[in-house]
């Protein structure tokens, strides 16, 4: 009897057990469905200041270059960069004008323009990169101060017709190809009202001798829902 009873309390321990792994799996089941949920349903529109973008039904990828293969579309035409330069990237450029022409969809409302600049070599105070979009006058890229031995950038020239830009700093890499400069990478944000129906997006600067810049990720989204 004694064998039988203690045979019969480990069953049911055993039965236990799995009833209590099952409800487990059950709630974290149900924990992954409810998020996938919400991520699939959140209609934000792209974040300017956010590392990835969001879209929303609105939104409308008109390109998004990283320059592994896809250099198609920019004038100059360029070149494969150089041996220790960061890449891939477009570039790097000195004082040459650098455009690109986007074909926007119809009834566009507002266009987000973000990319990743890249400054090599010696930039110091009264140096610039000025981008400019069609419709609107051109923003500068400029130094605006000094941070663990590197420059830091601010946007300036802002016009009053809705044009909104922002830049971020995403870190300073050491000196490659030779160079006893940093190179620092700098995230540039443009949110654009009322486009036409195409944009224009040019670069041009007067670096010091020895320095250049390049371009990476490039995202261009168009939004046509009619919100501000």
């Amino acid at each position: 009897m004694g064998q039988y009873a203690q045979s019969s309390r480990a069953q049911r321990a055993v039965i236990s057990i799995d009833w209590m792994l099952l409800v487990v799996a059950v709630m974290v089941m149900l924990f992954c469905i409810a998020a996938f949920i919400r991520i699939t349903s959140d209609s934000t529109r792209p974040s300017p200041n956010s590392g990835l973008l969001s879209l929303s039904e609105a939104d409308h990828l008109v390109a998004f270059q990283d320059f592994n293969h896809d250099v198609d579309g920019w004038t100059p035409t360029p070149a494969p960069p150089p041996s220790g330069v960061q890449g891939p990237v477009l570039g790097p450029f000195s004082d040459e004008h650098v455009e690109r022409r986007f074909q926007l969809p119809i009834d566009t409302d507002h266009v987000l323009v973000r990319f990743d600049l890249q400054l090599h070599g010696p930039w110091a105070a009264g140096d610039a990169l000025a981008i400019s979009l069609s419709g609107h006058e051109p923003v500068a890229l400029v130094p605006s101060g000094q941070a663990d031995g590197a420059i830091t950038w601010a946007i300036a020239g802002q016009d009053e017709t809705g044009l909104a830009a922002t830049v971020h700093q995403r870190g300073v890499a050491p000196p490659v190809g030779g160079s006893d400069q940093p190179v620092i990478s700098l995230t540039i944000t443009l949110q654009v009202p009322s486009p036409t129906e195409d944009l224009l997006l040019g670069f041009d600067a007067d670096p010091p001798e020895g320095a250049s810049w390049s371009l990476d990720n490039l995202a261009v989204v168009a939004t046509t829902d009619g919100e501000a």
